[in-house]
């Protein structure tokens, strides 16, 4: 996410290959909770972070400032890698701006 060329999110392409930057919740305390790891599915660079259990998912957040009335890009790379149905949604504040099933 950015303001013209500045980046807000700190560790947004998980290059760190740490959850710098993020909160995580697995809600249902499942065993196979997600974490980052070396993948072939990483849009750039080499980490991804991967959901760990099909039938719990995890949440992954970050918070960060912004100024009223300037624009924000906001952007993500998501692959489905395993079988359907699976379901993904992306908030700003209490608003979805964007879900689906894929």
């Amino acid at each position: 996410m950015n303001n013209t060329s500045t980046n807000l999110l700190v560790n947004g392409d998980f290059e760190t290959g740490q959850l710098t930057g993020y909160s995580v919740c697995n809600m249902n305390s499942s065993r196979l909770s997600g974490g980052i790891l070396p993948s072939q599915c990483a849009r750039n660079g080499t980490y991804s972070f991967l959901d760990g259990s099909p039938s719990s998912p995890d949440y992954l957040w970050q918070k960060f400032t912004t100024i009223p009335q300037q624009q924000y890009k906001i952007s993500f790379w998501l692959i489905n890698s395993g079988p359907p149905p699976n379901s993904f949604k992306a908030t700003v504040g209490p608003y979805t701006i964007q879900s689906g099933i894929i």
